[in-house]
Formats: C-alpha cells, structure tokens, sequence
C-alpha cells in the first residue's frame, strides 16, 4: 500500500467503525459500550434469541 495513503486509510476505517459524539445514558446498550456509539457491533444469535424471551417474559420494558 502506498505510504501516503495509509493515513487516509485509517481515517476511513475509523470514520465507518465508529460514529461521533456519545450516547445518551437511557438507551439499554450504554452500559455495554460505556457510552461509545459503535456502528459494526452484532449480536450473536443466542444473544438475540435470549433478548426476545426476556420480552415474551416481560422482563424487558
């Protein structure tokens, strides 16, 4: 990769990754990411299928 470019690389890369500013302390996620707003953060599928029986229980509201 050309020298010049790397630098112009990493801001792509930081730019798409992760979105300015920080969140709001309501929102459920934001003891998970400390408040950072994380754009390429997937679940896995236990862990959504674990979130939706906690809603059929009506533990989550």
């Amino acid at each position: 990769m050309d020298p010049l470019a790397k630098p112009l690389r990493r801001q792509l890369e930081d730019a798409i990754f992760k979105a300015r500013g920080k969140d709001v302390e309501s929102p459920p996620w934001f003891p998970v990411f400390n408040g950072e707003r994380i754009n390429d953060h997937h679940l896995t599928l236990a862990e959504k299928r674990a979130a939706r029986a906690q809603l059929a229980e009506g533990a989550v509201r």
